[in-house]
């Protein structure tokens, strides 16, 4: 029985489009399908967004590239109990740092302050009832990359951060985490 050839997602595919390559005499295939139907609309999105996505694109779906969460220091700013638990426990799972999680505007300044490197965040809007969007100003300001992951429309983010990622509760966590994992990524190109 012949293994099963990878699958790849393109942007611009035809569907069902078969891909044999030869090398040396070798034989490669690889079945190439639309991107939009290999992942979610967010991650499509989140990867046009930061640019890894362009015209031509290939990803293979098999593995998420999450290498880049390895020693990332997150910072996690949410007030609901049981999600930031499962997104810190998420996050220290694969690899990365968990900074938090902190509840509020003030707590996730003193966490910034406190913390020499912090690599990524991701951000609820609503913190308690105030809008996080002051604790994204900061964040921007100091250079550092961070989502979204909230039940609001992303419509109401301000103009500011409109061209953040965002990830709409319920979000599946290992969405979420390929979205960290690209912003590591992105502290890393910087460093």
């Amino acid at each position: 029985m012949e293994p099963e050839p990878p699958v790849a997602a393109k942007v611009g595919a035809r569907p069902g489009l078969l891909n044999r390559k030869s090398a040396d005499g070798r034989q490669d295939s690889r079945v190439t399908i639309p991107i939009e139907a290999a992942l979610a609309p967010a991650m499509v999105d989140l990867l046009r967004s930061s640019r890894m996505l362009t015209k031509g694109s290939i990803i293979m779906t098999a593995n998420p590239p999450l290498a880049a969460l390895k020693g990332c220091r997150v910072l996690v700013v949410e007030d609901e109990f049981f999600q930031a638990k499962d997104l810190a426990r998420a996050l220290s799972e694969a690899g990365a740092v968990p900074v938090g999680p902190v509840p509020s505007f003030r707590d996730a300044v003193e966490a910034l302050d406190r913390n020499d490197v912090i690599d990524a965040a991701v951000l609820d809007i609503n913190l308690r009832g105030q809008m996080a969007y002051e604790v994204a100003d900061v964040l921007a300001s100091r250079g550092i990359p961070f989502l979204f992951a909230t039940g609001y429309d992303p419509e109401l983010l301000p103009e500011a951060h409109r061209d953040r990622p965002i990830y709409e509760k319920p979000f599946r966590m290992d969405y979420l985490l390929a979205g960290v994992a690209s912003l590591c990524a992105q502290s890393a190109a910087k460093a």
